[in-house]
């Protein structure tokens, strides 16, 4: 039954005339509402978690109409906050025409990709639910006009909240709600949602800081879960495989959601499918695309009138399209709340089936796709890791508050300590802040001051310029100057979407690319432009940086005890690992086979690694050999403990070549082996120091570098700054090559720089994972550490030679290669 205490009596009559029935998260969370001020809710998208949180918002307005705005939701996605919008509007409709009494009520959206005209009307009219991005709040945060007009706001709903809180813009929106909390004559409500969410009291802390007291209503009454994996060989080289694979399940799904690794596989199967099957109704939608090609791909999925659509991660998250009956995710994706997530956009609505299917291209995809499938259907999504204090965050807070007029700038620090980031922010860090923005290094005013501090001890902007510069800079999502795509047709243009600068470095004219799943041809390259016309042959896709998304420790974990499990059962002997793999990991039988023979090949030319047993394998390889080290890590922790090994060899005199950094294993090309290798080999894997060791041989890597530089931008140190339709093209060298320059200048002045600190603090907890590695390193310390000679590279080690990459090898740009000869020539003719 519904809750009879939530609203008059003929809004909620309207709801079951409109919906049926209230779900169980629906009526939990309106008992829930009265009796806590803020509230969590985690349930399983399509149980009714966005209608549990708007109705009491609708009851609020229909008892106390207002004219002004009541409600800002926020949501991570711009496609989420558009779709929220129109989803909204169309309930409150449905509503009133189900007999509903309710105001004229106004909902809107509010992202970059919103016209101007809209803008000026929302600002005119403010929405009575405003639907925005993090970023839009935060700019409206520096404004005195807009936030006159959020001072009625009486509730904040956060949409897909374990999304933001366990990353930089979780603590930028956590300070900016904070922020806007101060200004409200009484603290709007909070409201938290979220589908995968573990664990809840955590993620409870970051939407309304450590010390609210909240309530949390959590349904786990998941809906089915159908979840299956293939294995496809040679799909990777071969897109007509997927494509003819997808094909077989149309008939069955009136929109089928395709999840792809990367961007560029994504427009290479879009590409293949459009030219080999031009009836077929296909869409494509990433981050890289412009915002029109979107929009008009949403639009196209809510009125179920594209049978296929590939994404690359931009529709993981909210979007509630009602077609689509089956998920397939092209490669594994690394993370179970990923798998989840992904697989939730089947099936939307209480009690239906959600539909998904894994297909992996080799023995190892096999291998990780099966870890990944089982611990989805068990619903075991891996813990979010809440984001900590966030210097450059932190400092973009304090110009903000600034071009507001707040002269006691230090005072920001208690409003910050409110929030779960910030709880333990010391003195000594906000100091550190302050002052990198009065300009000062190493106790000398060596950088351009933003701020300027008068004899009373205020703070106050150093030039009013930096009011619009600091507005167009605001948010935590990391910035890249991209170069846009403009497509030239007859005497019309239009903007196709932007590709990433070092891949445009490499483009002359007459070279063809890939983009919205069309074959381009470069006519012109004017200043930052690329333009292009439609080619009739095939190209290849752009390369994006920072695509591939990481295997997450606990699947690595689960990988390793699969390992165990498989070794155990090869060496027993009494029943089949092919059907064990059957029964226990769901595969189908020819499935289980392939994985099976993949470990017995394992066992039978090598051995398969063991929690407890460490060991190595020495092969021949050109030029030297290759030793191949066996771990239960993913490659955050392996990267840890290449670094190490690099380290301690060079300070050993060893002659270390390229290494190959891939998860559950290191490769290492040694021209000469050691006279003991195994005894050579624990001497380097030593715990004692290696904490340190790794730190050190972090330092001066270009992964820091790469934070440093987003960092550095956050802070507002680098302008973010969009390439222009028009103009000169970049300087030589790019503002990576300015952040190569001025890291190397602020740590040669100051070592203990607050942002250098933050970029190696952050890369030492994600990317180069040095705390699980120092684990395993004194697990395996005391452990006897065996050395395997063969002929050749087992299987398993064959996988990572032919996929993996060690630390900090992507080639320069020609414009960052040519920087760096100008240096080299300067530096020498000085």
């Amino acid at each position: 039954m519904i809750n009879a205490t939530l609203g008059p009596p003929e809004l909620l009559n309207a709801f079951v005339a409109a919906q049926g029935e209230p779900t169980r998260v629906q009526n939990e969370a309106w008992k829930a509402i009265q009796k806590h001020h803020h509230l969590l809710i985690s349930a399983p998208t399509g149980s009714g978690k966005t209608w549990a949180a708007l109705m009491p918002l609708l009851a609020d307005l229909a008892l106390l109409p207002s004219t002004r705005t009541t409600v800002l939701w926020i949501s991570p996605l711009k496609a989420l906050v558009a779709d929220l919008a129109i989803r909204i509007s169309t309930f409150i409709t449905l509503l009133q025409e189900n007999g509903a009494q309710l105001p004229v009520l106004r909902v809107s959206a509010r992202t970059g990709d919103i016209s101007a005209r809209q803008r000026a009307r929302d600002n005119s009219h403010p929405p009575h639910i405003w639907c925005v991005t993090p970023e839009s709040l935060a700019i409206w945060l520096t404004i005195p006009a807009m936030i006159s007009r959020l001072s009625n706001v009486k509730w904040i709903v956060v949409d897909e909240v374990h999304a933001l809180a366990s990353s930089r813009r979780g603590a930028d929106l956590a300070l900016s709600i904070e922020r806007l909390d101060e200004r409200l004559a009484i603290p709007a409500r909070r409201l938290g949602l979220s589908a995968t969410c573990n664990p809840l009291e955590a993620t409870a802390h970051f939407l309304v800081g450590p010390f609210r007291p909240y309530g949390i209503v959590h349904d786990n009454n998941q809906s089915a879960l159908d979840l299956a994996v293939e294995y496809i060989p040679e799909a990777a080289a071969n897109p007509e495989i997927i494509i003819t694979r997808i094909e077989k399940e149309l008939p069955h799904h009136a929109t089928i959601l395709v999840f792809t690794r990367t961007r560029a596989t994504a427009e290479k199967l879009v590409w293949h499918c459009r030219r080999t099957r031009p009836d077929l109704l296909v869409g494509i939608h990433h981050g890289s695309l412009s915002s029109d090609i979107r929009r008009d791909t949403e639009s196209k999925m809510r009125a179920g009138e594209l049978r296929l659509v590939f994404s690359s991660t931009s529709l993981e998250l909210g979007m509630d399209i009602g077609s689509v009956g089956l998920v397939i995710l092209v490669h594994p994706p690394g993370e179970v709340v990923r798998l989840l997530q992904r697989v939730g956009r089947s099936g939307h609505g209480p009690y239906k089936i959600r539909r998904g299917l894994i297909l992996a291209g080799t023995h190892a995809e096999l291998l990780e796709a099966t870890v990944t499938a089982s611990a989805g259907r068990e619903e075991e999504s891996e813990p979010i890791s809440p984001i900590g204090i966030c210097e450059d965050v932190f400092c973009q807070h304090l110009l903000a508050e600034s071009i507001l007029g707040r002269k006691n700038l230090e005072s920001l620090a208690n409003t910050a300590r409110r929030t779960a980031p910030f709880a333990n922010l010391e003195d000594k860090t906000v100091e550190a802040c302050l002052a990198y923005l009065r300009g000062e290094l190493g106790q000398t005013t060596l950088l351009i001051p933003r701020l300027r501090r008068t004899v009373d001890g205020y703070h106050h902007l150093a030039r009013q310029k930096f009011r619009f510069q600091i507005r167009q800079s605001l948010g935590a999502i990391s910035a890249q100057t991209l170069r846009p795509v403009v497509l030239h047709a007859l005497d019309s243009s239009r903007l196709l979407g932007e590709i990433a600068p070092e891949y445009a470095d490499l483009l002359k004219i007459g070279d063809r690319f890939l983009l919205d799943g069309r074959a381009l041809q470069i006519n012109r390259l004017s200043g930052p432009d690329v333009e292009v016309i439609e080619a009739p042959a095939y190209a290849s896709p752009p390369r994006w940086s920072g695509e591939l998304l990481p295997l997450s420790g606990r699947l690595a974990h689960h990988l390793q005890e699969l390992r165990d499990t498989a070794a155990a059962i090869i060496v027993d002997g009494t029943i089949s690992l092919a059907q064990w793999l059957q029964n226990r990991h769901k595969l189908l039988p020819i499935d289980a086979d392939v994985l099976a023979n993949y470990f017995i090949a394992q066992d039978q030319r090598s051995e398969i690694p063991h929690t407890n047993s460490p060991f190595a394998e020495i092969s021949p390889c050109e030029g030297g050999w290759l030793l191949a080290l066996h771990t239960p890590l993913n490659r955050a922790g392996n990267d840890a403990l290449a670094r190490l090994i690099a380290r301690r060899m060079s300070r050993s005199n060893g002659c270390l070549g390229q290494t190959v950094v891939a998860d559950l294993g290191i490769g290492l090309y040694l021209e000469e082996l050691p006279p003991e290798p195994a005894a050579w080999l624990r001497v380097i894997l030593s715990p004692v120091q290696a904490f340190t060791d790794i730190a050190l041989a972090l330092l001066p890597s270009d992964m820091v570098r790469r934070r440093f530089q987003e960092i550095a931008t956050t802070a507002l140190m680098i302008p973010r700054t969009k390439a222009k339709r028009a103009g000169k093209a970049p300087k030589v060298g790019g503002s990576s090559w300015v952040a190569k320059r001025l890291f190397d200048y602020c740590l040669r002045h100051d070592p203990d720089f607050c942002l250098i600190h933050q970029a190696r603090r952050e890369i030492l907890e994600t990317s180069c994972d040095a705390a699980t590695a120092l684990q395993w390193l004194q697990h395996v310390s005391t452990l006897p550490l065996r050395i395997r000679r063969l002929p050749y590279p087992s299987p398993f080690v064959q996988h990572w030679t032919q996929g993996g990459a060690g630390p900090d090898l992507a080639p320069d740009s020609p414009s960052e290669a040519l920087a760096k000869l100008k240096e080299r020539i300067l530096g020498a003719q000085a």
